[in-house]
């Protein structure tokens, strides 16, 4: 299936990536049939080595389906032109272009569970609603375990699928996150940007998951205090970069640092340095639109 004869054939519009600023590189873009039917806005998105498809309002779809609205065809053809492709569109995590490669397996810890009381009491006191967060970003609990005891279990997405995790203390004591081992993940989740799934062309780069929940899709996390090269080089696909680290020294100085390392790459880069708390998570509700309205509309 060559997708770009695929569209013309059937007179949808389309851009490749790098000729419309909501287009990146490796993907191409065309009006979301379910929230932008020929706005000219190209916020859907299909990724050309795996067949990601999201739309960047609306949020991810299945390619097939948006195929079908696309062309007008119906769904048995679609699949069939699906399955001619399967030597070109594999697993996610198998086959991506520059993309990490599956290194392991993903080993989910004991406990894993709906989210407990103390768990919701503590997504509260963060500002946070428990429902949401579970639904939106799949979070769960750990109660009475092992190493991991009365934690929130994350998921780390690759594509839709899980490929790693993170936990973090629901407590103020003790180490606040603790990560999978090597030999727990299918993609080493520091390879990896925290909530990258539900970012567009524009990303709030922040420090961990809590900020990431708080300022909501288009916001992804380096999940330490430090960031890598693989990280950096996923930050350098989104054409807006704002870099959101928390407001101590040593995290500015690594803010400036980061959008150094970005300078080089096609796209802007701005960092902000909050006026209210310490970082998002703790930031007041009106610092937190205002980011949003300004740099993930």
């Amino acid at each position: 299936m060559n997708l770009q004869n695929l569209l013309s054939e059937h007179g949808v519009q389309y851009k490749l990536g790098g000729s419309h600023q909501h287009v990146r590189d490796g993907w191409i873009g065309m009006d979301c049939p379910w929230c932008g039917r020929g706005s000219g806005k190209f916020h859907l998105g299909i990724e050309l080595a795996t067949g990601r498809t999201n739309c960047w309002r609306c949020g991810p779809h299945r390619l097939g389906d948006v195929l079908v609205e696309l062309t007008g065809e119906p769904l048995r053809v679609v699949l069939g032109w699906l399955g001619d492709a399967q030597n070109t569109l594999r697993s996610p995590v198998q086959r991506r272009l520059g993309g990490p490669k599956l290194s392991g397996r993903l080993r989910i810890p004991l406990g894993v569970g709906a989210l407990g009381r103390p768990h919701n009491r503590y997504l509260r006191r963060r500002g946070l609603d428990p429902e949401q967060i579970q639904e939106r970003w799949g979070v769960r609990a750990i109660g009475l375990a092992p190493n991991l005891a009365w934690r929130l279990w994350i998921p780390i997405h690759l594509h839709g699928e899980v490929v790693s995790w993170t936990t973090r203390s629901i407590g103020d004591k003790g180490t606040r996150y603790i990560s999978a081992a090597p030999d727990q993940e299918a993609v080493p989740h520091r390879e990896l940007l925290y909530g990258e799934d539900r970012a567009g062309h524009a990303v709030v780069v922040c420090e961990g998951p809590v900020d990431v929940w708080r300022l909501g899709p288009g916001a992804v996390a380096t999940m330490g205090v430090g960031y890598t090269p693989a990280q950096v080089e996923r930050i350098s696909h989104h054409t807006l970069r704002v870099i959101c680290f928390d407001g101590e020294m040593a995290a500015q100085r690594r803010a400036g640092r980061l959008a150094d390392e970005l300078v080089g790459f096609p796209g802007k880069t701005v960092v902000v340095e909050l006026e209210s708390g310490k970082d998002v998570a703790e930031a007041d509700e009106e610092e937190i639109k205002q980011l949003r309205k300004e740099f993930l509309r």
